[in-house]
């Protein structure tokens, strides 16, 4: 822009196009209206000084009307002066990739809600053509939680599907770190709406890496059109949601899902009230967690003996087998953290690179009686070990404590019972 804002010599607010379309928008300026912006804030500083003067010498006439036509005048003038200098500030002019990095701060570790306008790149693509351009950047669209809702039915222009596949086309060929979660006030006919949207996921499963998914039972078996699909896929979290539905299930056939059992990649999977078909011997770290009191539909000495290079096992049950028989203990030379709620499981098994043992209780059943052989068997190097509401009894813990020298942190949980009497 060659134009002089020399008409600003007799009006300020006489502004050259360009320069109050820049005014108006967060945009950058070229380097041709930088030195018109430069010259337009020195001409308001002489405009403001001049109306300063003559305020001050009208200060104690009686002209009150001049008076504040004056003041009203010197607040338009440096409203004008500010804006100016917001144009010339450096924000504007920092480069996209100095943008980029600042965006993907503002990104939580969990991931923005991708159906809300207001969140993420969605916020920041809104503010200007540059910061629209800079919120390209396909990496911030990897990390996202889809929260399904019914309010959700309706945002955006064209719906949640259209907002969701947008945002994964702004992703390119990035991996996809994300969390499905089917809200608890959801009702069964939202059920297809939500499996529109998993469909818009599963166009894009070959890109999932880290997924999390809270989903009923019908949609987890959806989910079978991926099977096989995952070359990426490493970190696995699935919660069977449904409670209603899911107990009653359980008295028939509980449902299996199959998308996740051809996964080559997949090493870490944490699992509740679901059942899953999974490629056991591959994983590192599993997680189950059951709360109805059946079953596991997977047993913890199963997956110990199947995954030899498990390091990490965490397995909540809400049932214990009474009938359990004791035979050959199940030896696994990799798993070095366990956690389990059920004690007993530990005479049927001699771990001997376990650093980290957190043992719960089932009822009023002792833990103690079942460390003791298990240590004793195991010779392992514990250098944490934990009783979670326990009982003791049985075994005495310093016996336990003297066949672990190793030992650095030891916590203990109580059951408290409190008798009141009026």
């Amino acid at each position: 822009m060659g134009t002089r804002p020399d008409a600003l010599r007799e009006s300020p607010n006489a502004l050259p196009a360009a320069i109050e379309y820049l005014l108006s928008s967060n945009d950058c300026p070229s380097d041709a209206d930088i030195p018109i912006l430069h010259e337009c804030h020195a001409l308001f500083s002489t405009h403001l000084t001049r109306l300063d003067d003559e305020i001050a010498s009208l200060s104690s006439s009686s002209d009150r009307e001049t008076l504040q036509r004056l003041k009203d005048d010197r607040t338009v003038l440096q409203d004008r002066s500010r804006q100016i200098l917001g144009a010339l500030s450096a924000i504007r002019r920092f480069p996209k990739e100095v943008l980029q990095e600042i965006f993907l701060k503002l990104i939580p570790d969990a991931g923005f809600v991708v159906l809300d306008p207001q969140q993420g790149a969605w916020a920041v693509s809104r503010v200007c053509s540059g910061w629209r351009s800079a919120s390209r950047y396909p990496h911030l669209w990897t990390t996202f939680r889809l929260i399904t809702s019914k309010r959700c039915a309706c945002v955006g222009d064209g719906g949640p599907v259209a907002l969701l596949d947008t945002a994964l086309r702004y992703s390119g060929s990035c991996k996809l770190d994300f969390h499905v979660e089917f809200q608890h006030n959801n009702c069964v006919s939202n059920i297809s709406h939500v499996r529109d949207l998993l469909d818009v996921l599963m166009a894009h499963s070959e890109r999932w890496a880290h997924v999390s998914l809270v989903l009923p039972s019908e949609l987890g078996m959806h989910l079978v059109g991926v099977r096989g699909k995952m070359p990426e896929l490493r970190r696995l979290t699935f919660v069977g949601y449904d409670p209603e539905e899911f107990w009653d299930i359980l008295g028939e056939e509980l449902p299996v899902i199959r998308a996740f059992e051809v996964a080559p990649q997949l090493r870490q999977v944490s699992v509740e009230n679901a059942l899953l078909c999974l490629n056991y011997p591959l994983l590192t770290s599993f997680t189950s967690k059951f709360n109805a009191d059946v079953p596991l539909p997977v047993s913890p000495l199963f997956v110990i003996g199947h995954c030899m290079d498990l390091v990490h096992m965490d397995a909540y049950v809400g049932w214990h087998d009474d009938d359990l028989e004791i035979g050959t203990r199940i030896s696994n030379t990799s798993l070095t953290r366990l956690t389990i709620n059920d004690p007993s499981l530990l005479a049927s098994l001699s771990l001997p690179a376990l650093l980290s043992l957190d043992v719960g209780d089932m009822g009023a059943m002792s833990c103690l009686p079942f460390i003791l052989p298990f240590l004793d068997v195991s010779q392992c190097s514990l250098t944490t070990l934990s009783f979670r509401h326990s009982t003791l009894s049985g075994a005495p813990l310093t016996d336990i404590l003297a066949l672990i020298p190793s030992l650095t942190d030891l916590g203990i949980g109580f059951h408290i019972t409190v008798l009141f009497r009026p």
